[in-house]
């Protein structure tokens, strides 16, 4: 059998207790041996975690019940009362199914602020990702079994910068899957994008919610890199391609 160097990661005991197990190296035959009750363990842990029925639940935690059939759903709301449920955030934003219609709309006109489901913490998003591994969970698949696409990889805005010609936007991943930073570039972008916003890329497209609750798509371009986005910056459009 071969070996190879698993590395250090945080882990939660059954009473939830973070604690730190240092890399070590592995035959891949013990990697893929998992008790009955580990297993068992491990899947009661994403459903405590509210992280076992999406992709999106990896990386943002469900903030509501669905009222009709008490799933763990994503649940926005805005200052103007208007309320939204999502099985998923990002493309293609599948709405709840029991939430989708007038009457559901209609018996939350009481709302008053805006709120939103919350990021997870980059130890916690690690946590979950290797809890999925060792049960054999493949959370991207199942989105595009589901939705019959593709999930989007997800970001933050990490800061907004304005150059000669137009803005960029600086994005890092939050979704626990490794990936580069973002260096995007529009003539202007919509005043919500700012940092800490979360938004969806994929190629040359960039996607969020909007703050009346609509899904939005632009059109953008990307530097090669970090090197590009500086050349961008002091010499116009030096090092940016056309996605």
């Amino acid at each position: 059998m071969s070996t190879f160097e698993r590395q250090g990661h945080w882990r939660t005991s059954k009473f939830d207790n973070l604690h730190y197990v240092s890399g070590s190296i592995v035959t891949r035959g013990d990697r893929n041996k998992i008790s009955g009750s580990e297993r068992s363990r491990i899947r009661s842990a994403l459903t405590r975690a509210r992280a076992s029925r999406s992709a999106t639940a990896r990386f943002l935690t469900p903030n509501a019940r669905c009222p009709v059939c008490g799933q763990q759903v994503f649940f926005y709301q805005n200052q103007f009362g208007s309320r939204v449920f999502f099985d998923e955030v990002g493309p293609p934003w599948p709405k709840h199914p029991c939430t989708d219609n007038p009457t559901s709309r209609s018996a939350h006109k009481d709302a008053s602020s805006a709120t939103s489901p919350t990021l997870r913490a980059t130890h916690r998003v690690a946590i979950i990702r290797e809890w999925d591994a060792r049960v054999g969970n493949n959370p991207d698949a199942d989105f595009s079994s589901r939705h019959g696409s593709q999930r989007w990889p997800a970001y933050t805005v990490e800061s907004r910068v304005k150059a000669m010609h137009g803005e960029w936007l600086l994005a890092s991943r939050v979704d626990g899957t490794n990936g580069p930073r973002l260096f995007l570039h529009r003539d202007r972008w919509p005043a919500q994008l700012y940092p800490g916003e979360l938004v969806f890329v994929r190629g040359a497209l960039l996607a969020y919610l909007d703050r009346k609750l609509k899904a939005v798509e632009l059109e953008v371009r990307r530097a090669s890199g970090v090197r590009a986005f500086i050349n961008e910056l002091t010499s116009g459009e030096k090092g940016v391609e056309q996605m």
